[in-house]
């Protein structure tokens, strides 16, 4: 109090004595409080309540490292808790399809195959091949891959980036359901190649005559404008289609030995509109 007045008393005779006092005040007390700390941990340190470490270059090291272990170990050891089972749908060659015609297979250290109720094994590197038809007619049965003595499984039939690709873990071949299978899609728009619907991607119209001649399609379905439909239909005939599914807004006339169905969406849209309108009139 008696400091302020003074000061207060300066601030009013001589302004900048005021700011200067300040200033050398705020000092002494930074100095007396730095000191008065220093004192403090030097007598905490005579008595033995502070110590003082030192480490060299490879003492950190070698701390650094057991932290970096101790982290990596805490990561993995919780990973371990949380495995789960993933499954992962593998595609044909080229990611063109889900659906396999055939499956090759070898375990680098052996494999077990259970086939219903059947149970095989074979040797390290022996190759086992899975077909769609068996005996001529169209496998049902579930088959689980395990590789022995935790191998690896080898897939022969499909190829990535070149390669024979292995996998760890078992895989499972499922039988398709009965139906129709879209085996490919195509079209003369650039910006959809290799477009992906549905686990199927699409491909150009150039690369038909290589795909018929490497697959068996039965059907072709035709989802093209009417003045290209005729010209397109002929090209499929000549590679060895005997069926096409006609949704082109013209009828098609084609060798008798081809079977066609002509579809009208329009017209069935039609027929349908029509058999609303009566049933409202006759339920009045």
């Amino acid at each position: 109090m008696i400091q302020s007045s003074r000061l207060q008393q300066r601030k009013l005779q001589h302004g900048k004595e005021m700011v200067i006092a300040v200033k050398k005040s705020s000092k002494k007390v930074i100095l007396a409080v730095v000191i008065v700390l220093g004192i403090l941990v030097l007598d905490a340190w005579r008595s033995g309540k502070i110590k003082w470490y030192t480490l060299d270059e490879q003492e950190m090291s070698q701390t650094a490292s057991d932290t970096k272990s101790v982290k990596i170990t805490k990561q993995t050891s919780s990973r371990q808790k949380k495995q789960k089972k993933v499954r992962v749908l593998l595609s044909t060659t080229g990611f063109t399809s889900l659906y396999h015609d055939k499956v090759c297979v070898s375990g680098t250290k052996g494999l077990q195959v259970r086939k219903g109720n059947h149970k095989v094994t074979y040797s390290a590197k022996e190759q086992v091949t899975f077909l769609v038809k068996e005996d001529g007619k169209d496998s049902r049965d579930k088959i689980t891959i395990q590789p022995k003595d935790g191998g690896k499984i080898t897939v022969h039939s499909i190829k990535r980036q070149d390669r024979t690709p292995s996998y760890r873990g078992e895989i499972t071949l499922l039988p398709k359901k009965n139906g129709f299978l879209v085996k490919g899609l195509f079209d003369v728009n650039p910006k959809l190649k290799g477009v992906a619907v549905r686990g199927i991607v699409i491909r150009m119209t150039d690369e038909l005559p290589a795909f018929l001649q490497e697959h068996d399609i039965q059907i072709a379905a035709l989802t093209l404008p009417k003045q290209y439909a005729k010209e397109m239909a002929d090209f499929l005939v000549d590679h060895g289609i005997r069926a096409i599914w006609n949704f082109a807004h013209t009828d098609l006339h084609l060798p008798e030995d081809v079977i066609i169905e002509n579809v009208h969406l329009s017209e069935s849209l039609m027929q349908l509109s029509y058999n609303i309108s009566r049933y409202s009139r006759e339920h009045k």
